[in-house]
């Protein structure tokens, strides 16, 4: 059946997983995941941040479980941060905004 699904894909499974996906990013990438997920161990997120330490992957560990969307309301400023610095710019100030 799996030799069967990677034929349909055109991939093996082995190149596409994400602990080798992760050594070859070129890109930042950020790990989002739930200290508690019980459908993904957090383990996982610790091997793939191990797996990429190229100085592109961080991992922002979250409490809770599998969905994240309540503590990420509060991770904005984190979220925000790791985008702006990925895209090598810094936050501009809106026109008639204080510090103008």
């Amino acid at each position: 059946m799996l030799r069967h699904v990677q034929r349909v894909i055109g991939a093996r499974f082995d190149d596409i997983a994400p602990i080798r996906s992760v050594t070859r990013v070129r890109c930042p990438v950020l790990l989002v995941h739930g200290e508690d997920d019980d459908m993904v161990p957090f383990d996982d997120a610790l091997r793939l941040l191990a797996a990429g330490q190229n100085g592109r992957v961080q991992l922002l560990a979250l409490p809770g479980r599998h969905d994240p969307t309540e503590a990420l309301q509060t991770e904005s400023p984190q979220l925000l941060a790791f985008l702006i610095s990925s895209l090598g710019r810094r936050p501009q100030t809106p026109a008639g905004a204080a510090g103008d």
